[in-house]
């Protein structure tokens, strides 16, 4: 009897990895025997997460503070209403901010909680319909949240690493304004890694599960970092996914968010997952993406191919310049062929040929 191979994917980064688009999904995806994995029942006590096959809402809000977001603490169906999430969650799910189209309006994000949010496309759903189409499935988790640094993944032990051999870094950031949570923050990523790994298990006993991989899409929060600090960054956040069972480190490269000193990061990203054993740059297709009304000249060294315009809801008019349906379609499409290639045909992926100047 053959054994079903299941690998097991964790989606983590910053606003382009969680989904923060202006206008909502086309539609809603119902995966043929693929899951995303919930963790909030493991909160409230539950003995295991729950998985499920509807792609939309993609991810969760978990809050830092349970009893502050929920009262009384007793089932994990209700919906908080706990806005200001940045200031109160850990991650969230991917979130839509249309107002009116008519107006090209949106909404703050801020003014979101997990009673009132939109659901906004995200990269996961496209990739695991796409991983489907191909004859494979998976199960799946979605750790984001728009607006945090590398940092916000690092476990309280990573974190002190990171403090004690960053500081002979020339020009290291100042750590002084980190957010509260970050460490926290860290600890609760590992949290739902582990008993996502776990209740997998439980939920798939006859499945091979040996495949463990992270797709990382982050680094617009860090566009100026050394190539150094990020490097070091990278190492000590892989070290810390490896102890938790990981055996893939998938990279989705950064793109300009309005600060060409972004480059660094891109930079990190090359050399980190060129010289890393497990860890592999799946596509640079992110970071051709336009931004509306820059002029690109200084960027690219040629004109980006056309599929990689109207990347962005801010092209239609919208001041939202987060990554939209088309581009995390796009993105699937290069990073699906390139994961077959790694994880069941032993071969190194291709990538795009290189467009940005500062790395040419």
């Amino acid at each position: 009897m053959s054994t079903v191979k299941r690998p097991l994917f964790v989606f983590a980064g910053q606003s382009n990895m969680e989904g923060g688009a202006a206008y909502p999904p086309s539609e809603q995806i119902r995966f043929s025997d693929s899951y995303e994995y919930l963790h909030k029942p493991r909160r409230f006590g539950e003995e295991r997460g729950v998985f499920k096959k509807t792609a939309y809402p993609a991810g969760e809000f978990s809050y830092e503070k349970l009893e502050e977001a929920y009262s009384p603490l007793d089932d994990f169906r209700s919906l908080s209403s706990l806005d200001t999430f940045f200031e109160h969650t850990f991650f969230v799910p991917a979130l839509s901010n249309l107002k009116s189209e008519a107006d090209k309006s949106v909404y703050p994000f801020e003014g979101y909680s997990e009673a009132n949010f939109v659901p906004s496309p995200c990269l996961p759903p496209y990739l695991v319909r796409d991983w489907e189409a191909r004859g494979h499935v998976c199960a799946y988790a979605h750790i984001a949240k728009g607006a945090v640094s590398i940092e916000h993944y690092l476990n309280p032990e990573m974190l002190a690493r990171f403090d004690r051999e960053r500081a002979s870094i020339p020009g290291a950031h100042d750590a002084r304004y980190r957010p509260a949570m970050t460490g926290a923050a860290g600890a609760y990523f590992d949290e739902k890694t582990r008993d996502f790994f776990a209740d997998s298990e439980a939920r798939f006993p006859g499945d091979d599960l040996s495949v463990r991989a992270l797709f990382w899409l982050q680094g617009e929060s860090d566009p100026n970092w050394p190539q150094a600090e990020y490097l070091l960054a990278l190492r000590l956040f892989w070290e810390q996914a490896r102890s938790l069972g990981f055996t893939h480190f998938f990279c989705i490269r950064v793109g300009n968010w309005r600060d060409d000193a972004i480059i660094n990061v891109i930079r990190a990203q090359e050399q980190f997952f060129s010289e890393t054993e497990g860890a592999y740059m799946l596509t640079r297709v992110s970071s051709y993406f336009p931004m509306p009304g820059r002029d690109e000249s200084g960027w690219f060294i040629e004109t980006p191919p056309a599929e990689t315009q109207n990347c962005r809801d801010s092209w239609f008019g919208f001041a939202n310049d987060h990554y939209n349906q088309k581009a995390f379609e796009l993105i699937s499409a290069r990073c699906v062929p390139n994961m077959e290639r790694i994880l069941y045909e032993n071969k190194p992926p291709v990538l795009e040929p290189e467009l940005l100047r500062g790395l040419r």
